[in-house]
This record gives C-alpha cells, structure tokens and sequence, in this order.
C-alpha cells in the first residue's frame, strides 16, 4: 500500500503537462507573436519604403523635363522698365559688354578724373559721376604719398577713382596727386580734358571680359597767364575689366558720397591699368 502511494504522481503536474487546445494543438507562445508582428512590420516598411521611391522618382522625372523645356524656352527680347516703356535685349554672356558701354564708361571715367577745378558739380547730378553734395568750393582729398608727404585731389576724381581696379587705384591715385596744381583749389588754374578719339575695345584673347581701348586726348590747362588753355598730349591706352554688378541698396541707407560711389560701379567695368600711347599705335 505504502509502494502505491510513493509511485503515484501528482495529478496536477499530470494535468498541466497534458494541456492542449481543442484541436489537439499546444497554444502558440507570446514569443511566436512577437516574431509575427516583426515581419508584418517589416513589410508595411517596404512597402511605405518603394513607394515613397517612386514619388521621388517621379518628382525627379517631372523637373528633367521642365528643365528641358526652359532650356529650350527662347530669351525674353522684350523687357519693360518701371516707367513703362519697353526695350528690346539680346542674351550675352555675364562677362560681356557692348563696345559703346565700353568707349562711354571709358571717356566718362577719364572726364572726371582728369577735370579739375575748384567748383563742385552742381547739387543736381546731370551724370552718374556727379557728387550729389554742394559746396561752393572743392577743399580736396588727402592722398598719402609714398614719400610720406601728402597731396590733394579734386573730390570728384577722388570718387571717380572707385572705377579703378584696387591695387592699380593707389597707385594712379597718388600719380594724380602729384599732377594736380595746388593752384586748383585756390581757383587760380583749371584744367579740362579734351578728348579728340576714342577707338574701338579691342578683346584681350588672354583674358575673358577684358579690353583694351585707347585714347587721343589733351589736358587744357587754364590760368590767368594762359586764359586761351595750354595743350598738354594726354594720349594712354585704357585696359579695362568687366566685374559683377553691384546689388541695388534698400533706399535712403546710403550717404551722398556712398551713393556717387556705388553709381560709378553700375556699368559692371572696372580700369585695371593704362600706359602711354603713341600716336602711331592708336586703334580705331
């Protein structure tokens, strides 16, 4: 009887290890679960996934052709300006300028540097050049010599000095200093560029955007001794760049000088250096 007792198992453990389902399946596991969920997971991924591909595909497909479509697209020819009129433009290149904005930027810039006197321009620009201050008397500007002593120009060729390039404007800068008569600002001289031709911008191959124009001239120096003007030659070969085109400034944060300084740099040129010119090397 004792033996029977000890070899019988408990009928719980029996019963629990003897579990089943209805169908005579053990149940599925939390673990099973959990890898189902993954892959279900998984495949909405891949699936979000080659979709989300295809928009891209398609948005990239959709600006190749509008970009083919501008570049083939003809340039606007007619441009209308705030006054209302309208002008006809050609495409060309950044670097580009026509050769009568070339010979037009260069006289201006040479009439205003090499004109001197003791009156300011008119509070009344007629010219881009024009300082839009008043004064009844040019008092000069500064220029450091390299002697260490200092001379004086005209306040209108000093602003016309910024359509020099950098580096050559110090130098021409100080060259003109000491060309300029101490007699100007007394009002007891002035002198006047007289210019007699200007060839035609000849394209430096070496360089893109760059030109080479020059110039026939004389200085008309005035004074009381010689009130008919005595002729000084005044003939230079004029080597000039394009540049960028400075962005327009929001309205009334520029000063008088700062404005006449940023209107000599709308034509995008800029002089980067001259030397004397024979007669017999002039070009047309």
């Amino acid at each position: 009887m004792m033996r029977f007792l000890n070899s019988h198992r408990p009928a719980d453990a029996s019963l629990g290890a003897s579990v089943t389902n209805l169908n005579g399946q053990h149940p599925v596991s939390s673990t099973n679960w959990t890898r189902v969920g993954q892959k279900s997971f998984l495949a909405i991924l891949l699936i979000s996934n080659l979709g989300l591909s295809g928009l891209i595909a398609i948005l990239i497909l959709s600006n190749v052709s509008y970009t083919r479509y501008l570049a083939k697209k003809p340039a606007a020819a007619l441009v209308q300006l705030t006054d209302g009129t309208s002008i006809r433009v050609n495409e060309t290149p950044n670097h580009d300028r026509e050769p009568e904005v070339i010979r037009k930027f260069v006289t201006d810039s040479l009439i205003y540097l090499m004109n001197w006197s003791a009156d300011l321009p008119s509070s009344e620009p007629t010219s881009k050049f024009d300082s839009i201050t008043s004064a009844p008397q040019d008092a000069g500007i500064d220029v450091d010599l390299e002697d260490g002593f200092t001379k004086k120009v005209t306040t209108p060729a000093w602003q016309a000095s910024f359509t020099l390039e950098e580096e050559f404007r110090t130098e021409f800068l100080q060259k003109l200093a000491t060309m300029t008569p101490e007699d100007i600002f007394a009002g007891q001289k002035e002198v006047v560029l007289k210019i007699r031709e200007v060839g035609y911008p000849a394209t430096q191959t070496d360089t893109p955007g760059a030109w080479s124009i020059d110039v026939v001239a004389d200085l008309m120096v005035y004074s009381p001794q010689t009130p008919t003007g005595n002729a000084v030659p005044f003939n230079k070969r004029i080597y000039v760049q394009s540049i960028n085109v400075p962005p327009p400034p929001a309205p009334n944060t520029l000063t008088p000088l700062a404005a006449a300084i940023y209107a000599v740099r709308l034509s995008g040129l800029e002089i980067t250096g001259m030397r004397d010119l024979q007669l017999q090397e002039f070009t047309e």
